[in-house]
């Protein structure tokens, strides 16, 4: 799962989520929660980990804060288990990683869009399946 932070209370460099990003990260916990994460990551950035904090805390889950979108596209694909893995970035992250896995759709994330969701399956010898849904 990938998603861009929830909405930002100001313009700052390392702002706090408004009030309405707060109740989106709790929405994101809530859709997620059954969804056998067994990983999250984020930006060094406040944002990002207050996003991800509400499902980090039901899951008992440290998320891990990943500086270098490339490390954090190798550490998924490395990984084997079977759990799954929430991923809270940025509108200028969110293209790089999906293109890094093999996707060939466009994809844009506009200032002021907080709800999209991307939902990444890989395949072993295809371009991986991408399906996007808005919460």
């Amino acid at each position: 799962y990938i998603v861009r932070h929830a909405e930002k209370r100001d313009a700052s460099k390392d702002p706090e989520l408004s009030a309405e990003g707060q109740t989106r990260a709790q929405s994101l916990a809530k859709i997620l929660r059954d969804s056998d994460i067994g990983a999250i990551y984020t930006s060094e950035y406040l944002r990002t980990q207050k996003t991800a904090a509400p499902l980090a805390e039901a899951l008992k889950i440290k998320p891990t804060v990943v500086t270098d979108s490339a490390k954090l596209v190798k550490t998924l694909q490395d990984d084997t288990s079977s759990k799954t893995a929430l991923v809270v970035g940025h509108s200028n992250t969110l293209p790089d990683i999906l293109k890094a896995f093999g996707s060939v759709q466009k994809i844009e994330v506009g200032e002021n869009e907080y709800d999209r969701l991307y939902i990444l399956t890989p395949q072993k010898e295809a371009k991986p399946i991408i399906n996007l849904i808005r919460y």
